[in-house]
């Protein structure tokens, strides 16, 4: 979806810049150990299956090698570096947040807490978790060393993701702290390719310090989670602004000018199009038709053409 013109289209690029900076000094290091390892796992697996071995010995070669390594694996420190681009995500939301509220000064902020996600141990549990799959089964068939090395992959995964949730969520952090000492509200601005569970919330206003209404979603299930600011979910890149307006749901008249009515217009004209990358095509149709069916409060036109696309059973073309 696009942001109205008056608000600014997120993710901004600095915002994605510190995401990547982040992402690269927190788990580099990890990458860099872990890769060359997963590489000789399946390396060791073809030139067995590629020689017609015996499976049996080899196969525990493999395995015995695979559990060794990775539990012997060393990386730089992560939670210390995952911390400081928490701050810095916060110190980048004071400043955006005094861009919309056009001032040059936050004065005294009250300061939010910082997470401290256990980077380190969580990587940790996840590659000794491979190392017991190793152990258990045999490394004789492709799909046995692919589900070590995906297991051991989701370490790498799980750390990247927790590193972007922390910039965003200090990047909200900072944007919160402005509101409050301001007197401001928060709108939720969904990012460029927003999932149908962020759409929901595109264009609700919300006081500093309270919570989002729970359960809103375009999808099947909603999340069922409590959140104060984005991010909603892990690689959530939803932002929130500041505002003046008041408290609540986004009107869903066509004629208001509001930056939330517009908002809110914007993503469910995105839901009935199926816009978003973020869920299968039979899910996206369902969302589409369970919208249009209780009133998508869309131009005419629009609703015509996603009719259509639900009855075809196919997704209408994306303009990119």
């Amino acid at each position: 979806m696009t942001a109205p013109e008056d608000l600014p289209q997120v993710p901004a690029q600095e915002v994605t810049e510190l995401e990547d900076a982040a992402v690269l000094a927190v788990v580099g290091g990890l990458a860099g150990v872990l890769a060359p390892v997963l590489a000789s796992i399946l390396a060791a697996y073809e030139a067995v299956a590629a020689g017609g071995a015996a499976g049996g010995l080899a196969a525990a070669a493999i395995s015995s090698a695979a559990v060794r390594r990775l539990t012997e694996l060393t990386w730089p420190d992560m939670d210390g570096a995952v911390r400081t681009y928490g701050a810095r995500g916060q110190e980048l939301g004071v400043s955006r947040a005094l861009v919309e509220l056009g001032a040059s000064s936050p004065g005294q902020l009250p300061r939010e807490p910082l997470e401290s996600p256990r980077l380190d141990m969580a990587t940790r549990s996840r590659l000794d978790e491979a190392a017991r799959l190793a152990r258990v089964l045999p490394l004789d068939t492709k799909a046995n060393v692919m589900a070590v090395i995906g297991r051991a992959s989701s370490a790498k995964a799980m750390a990247e993701g927790t590193t972007r949730a922390v910039v965003y969520g200090g990047l909200s952090r900072g944007k919160v702290a402005v509101a409050k000492a301001a007197g401001r509200n928060l709108l939720w601005v969904p990012e460029r390719d927003a999932c149908l569970h962020c759409l929901a919330h595109a264009g609700w206003v919300w006081r500093p310090g309270a919570n989002l209404p729970k359960g809103l979603t375009y999808a099947d299930k909603p999340l069922r989670v409590r959140v104060g600011y984005p991010p909603l979910h892990p690689n959530c890149r939803c932002e929130a602004v500041l505002t003046a307006l008041p408290v609540g749901a986004p009107s869903r008249d066509r004629a208001r000018a509001d930056p939330a009515a517009r908002l809110a217009a914007e993503a469910r004209r995105s839901v009935v199009l199926g816009w978003t990358d973020h869920a299968s095509q039979a899910a996206t149709l369902r969302a589409m038709d369970r919208l249009l069916r209780q009133g998508a409060d869309l131009p005419t036109s629009v609703e015509q053409r996603a009719r259509a696309a639900v009855r075809a059973g196919r997704l209408p073309r994306r303009p990119r």
